[in-house]
This record gives C-alpha cells, structure tokens and sequence, in this order.
C-alpha cells in the first residue's frame, strides 16, 4: 500500500510539473510574442523621430519664432525617452505613458505643419513636403502595426488570467498585465 500512495504521489507530482513547465513555456511565448511586435512598432516610432527631427531643423531657418519648433523637439525626446522604456517592458504603465505623449506629439506637429501651411516659401517647399508625406506615411504603419500586437497583448492578458495559469503567473514572473496601444 504505502508502495502504490508512493507511485501515485510521485506520478501526480510529475503531472503538475509538467503542466506547470507547459504554462510558463506557453507565458513565455506569448510575451515574447507581444515583445517582437512592440520592436517593429519601436523602429517606426524612431523612424518618425528622426523624420519630425529632420522636418524641424529644415524649418527652423525660416520661422522667426522657433518655440513651437523648441516645443515639439522637447516632446519628440520625451517620446523617443518614453519608447525606449516601453521597448524593455512593454507593460500598462510604459505602454500609457507612450500614448499620453503620443498625442501631444501629434499635437505639437500638427501646430508645425499649420505654421507651414501660412508661410508660402514653406508651403511649396519640395524638401518639406517629402518630410510631411514620410511622417503621414511613417504614422499611417504605425497604426498599421499596432494590431498585430494589440492582438499579442489581448493573446497573453487572456492566457494569464485563464485557470490554472491565473494562479500560476504570478509565481513564475507574470505580474503584470500588457497593454495595448490605442
């Protein structure tokens, strides 16, 4: 008897470390996953940075006033700053920490692009309007790419909080929950 309670209690034991081997596998996955996915999204984000960089140095010799160039350059380094830390831990506060100052990025540069619009020698400038068309386009694959990995984040939240990994995560590293891009 104490024979079979020990074959028993040693094959349940296996079974539970393998099932709990399969989660931490399947958690480790899907967080990888959403991490590939937020990369592509980082180049784009850097991509419009250096464009938005370009765009205001090559303004900047025709305005008088340069605090909205000064304004929306402090802001595109807190984004790029916000970014990179998203891009190591791509979480709810890192993630809503980018989108916050996402839209004042956005914001910022469509000021810009309404002070280009007054100002003639700006307006019909072939060099600007490639650098406006780019970031339009830059943006429009940002948007783009945010679904594959809105659908990542949506895939590991939902594995993680499903039972038995529900109780399971948590021990294994998976506090957190990721966030979606909106």
């Amino acid at each position: 008897m104490n024979m079979v309670f020990s074959i028993l209690a040693i094959l349940s034991f296996s079974v539970f470390a393998a099932y709990t081997v399969k989660i931490a596998n399947r958690l480790k996955e899907l967080k990888s996953r959403y991490f590939v996915r937020f990369g592509t999204i980082e180049k784009l984000f850097y991509r419009r940075y250096e464009l938005i960089q370009n765009t205001a140095n090559t303004v900047r010799a025709y305005l008088i006033d340069e605090a909205p160039i000064n304004k929306l350059l402090e802001t595109k380094e807190l984004a790029y700053e916000m970014v990179q830390q998203a891009a190591q831990n791509p979480n709810i506060a890192t993630i809503d920490q980018v989108v916050a100052v996402e839209r004042i990025l956005d914001r910022d540069l469509h000021n810009l692009f309404s002070i280009i619009d007054q100002v003639d020698h700006l307006k019909h400038n072939q060099s600007i309007r490639w650098l406006q068309d780019e970031i339009a386009l830059t943006t429009q694959n940002i948007d783009l790419a945010k679904q594959p990995f809105n659908d990542a984040v949506v895939e590991y939240n939902h594995y993680k909080q499903r039972f038995p990994s529900t109780f399971l995560a948590p021990n294994i590293g998976h506090t957190l929950n990721a966030a979606a891009l909106t």
